[in-house]
């Protein structure tokens, strides 16, 4: 069934980039789960800031980093975790996309365990975008 067109006067339809990370965090129990669920949704945020369509101004992008980095060292989340947010949050102010795109992947693959197969699908599309 096609999608009708919106009156001219009408606002557009919202976007929200991470769906299924967002329903992960909400299905999510409290503990580890949760927390990393989280901070993935949070490091797919600041990675979306890079992303070529979306790209914000380098001042920007330093100032999510810094609020990211208070926020993540706020979490309880594993050791195996942390690590890659600490390079996600490093390579985001560094402005360096290939090494962002990279510290991304890694932290997936350590949250592996904690999130479901679509919301790796998002993190996964979101580093192809982030490398181009």
């Amino acid at each position: 069934m096609p999608v009708p067109a919106l009156p001219p006067y009408a606002l557009t339809r919202p976007h929200f980039p991470f769906p299924a990370l967002a329903a992960q965090v909400g299905r999510a129990r409290l503990g580890a789960g949760r927390e990393v669920a989280l901070a993935c949704l949070m490091a797919a945020r600041l990675v979306g800031g890079a992303v070529p369509a979306e790209q914000l101004s380098p001042p920007q992008r330093d100032a999510r980093a810094r609020a990211a980095r208070g926020y993540f060292a706020s979490r309880v989340l594993p050791a195996a975790v942390r690590a890659p947010i600490e390079q996600l949050v490093a390579a985001s102010t560094d402005h360096a996309e290939e090494q962002l795109a990279g510290a991304l992947r890694s932290l997936a693959l350590a949250a592996a365990r904690y999130l479901d197969a679509a919301s790796r699908r998002e993190l996964e599309q979101l580093a192809k975008a982030a490398q181009r």
